[in-house]
């Protein structure tokens, strides 16, 4: 689907494109953990860029 001049960028993200308060929570606490991104990631089932 193309995007048409003037659309919010915003229409074009995809689905559960951002992590959630509570998921940005528990990222926050397993880092304060000292966990790694990659740890974190795997076990969260997201990507380390989203860590």
């Amino acid at each position: 689907m193309r995007r048409s001049f003037g659309t919010e960028i915003s229409g074009n993200r995809r689905p559960r494109g951002e992590l959630s308060p509570a998921a940005r929570a528990l990222v926050i606490s397993k880092l304060e953990d000292r966990l790694s991104q990659q740890k974190i990631a795997i076990d969260l089932g997201i990507s380390r860029g989203a860590v």
